[in-house]
């Protein structure tokens, strides 16, 4: 007898998404206190991205001599990474600047998360998506830099915080994150990560008045109200859903192997 629910395909990604988008707004916020300070985005994000890829290399060096069966890198799917990094370049940027802070999410939401999913499933290889798409990321921020930050003095790391920003970036950014969000899109699809991020919205809010002294205003409370009440409702939607299919495809299954011992009795006969 099946069971509705599993810890590998239910539970676990849930837990998974729960803490990514908490963390995501603890080192956002440490983030956010380096940009008060006077860190540039455009440095950040260079930044952290370059730090990122330095990470990820070795990683990808390894899997890249272990003779294991995976898909060749052709052109496309080379594309595809510089896509994939230049909608991570642009949203990174727009995420880090508070007036675009909504912009950067629901355009993850609607473009990066569904160009994602379908690359991890053409391309099932979560160290070498990462690399290259943290790869083509610096590289087009370097790009940028001249364009968006002139002032050398700007790329000196001269606060700690800068320096704390930029490490957690990567480390948790551009590798935990990223490695995780990845899996549970190709465990769950597009629509289940994208269903967290207005939960982060909320915690936004709770850590910057809890840690950097930001005013809580009647109608961030209540449009967070919203959003919470809205996302339990989407979950109570899909489970609901869920477990409508199963009995569905349940009874299916069962209509079918009548109709397969029927045929076979009337063989025997």
């Amino acid at each position: 007898m099946s069971k509705s629910w599993s810890w590998m395909d239910d539970v676990l990604p849930f837990v998974a998404m729960l803490m990514i988008n908490c963390s995501d707004m603890a080192v956002l916020t440490i983030i956010k206190a380096a940009m008060n300070d006077g860190m540039h985005s455009i440095v950040y994000v260079t930044y952290h991205n370059a730090l990122g890829t330095l990470l990820l290399l070795p990683f990808f060096i390894v899997h890249t001599l272990r003779k294991v069966d995976r898909p060749p890198l052709t052109f496309r799917i080379i594309f595809r990474f510089f896509i994939l990094g230049l909608f991570g370049c642009f949203l990174q940027l727009s995420n880090h600047v508070e007036r675009h802070l909504k912009l950067g999410t629901w355009g993850y939401i609607l473009d990066c998360g569904n160009f994602q999913a379908k690359t991890a499933r053409e391309y099932p290889n979560q160290n070498t998506i990462l690399f290259f798409y943290s790869l083509f990321g610096t590289l087009q921020c370097i790009a940028l830099s001249p364009f968006l930050e002139r002032n050398r003095s700007a790329w000196v790391l001269q606060h700690g915080t800068f320096v704390s920003a930029v490490v957690l970036g990567a480390v948790y950014s551009t590798v935990i994150h990223n490695l995780v969000v990845t899996w549970c899109l190709r465990k769950n699809g597009p629509v289940f990560v994208a269903m967290f991020s207005p939960l982060s919205i909320v915690i936004a809010m709770i850590m910057g008045v809890a840690f950097l002294g930001d005013s809580l205003r009647l109608g961030s409370a209540i449009g967070a109200t919203i959003v919470v009440v809205g996302f339990y409702m989407v979950i109570w939607g899909q489970i609901k859903e869920k477990n409508k299919i199963s009995v569905i495809t349940r009874d299916d299954l069962n209509i079918s192997n009548e109709h397969e011992y029927s045929d076979q009795t009337t063989i025997l006969i």
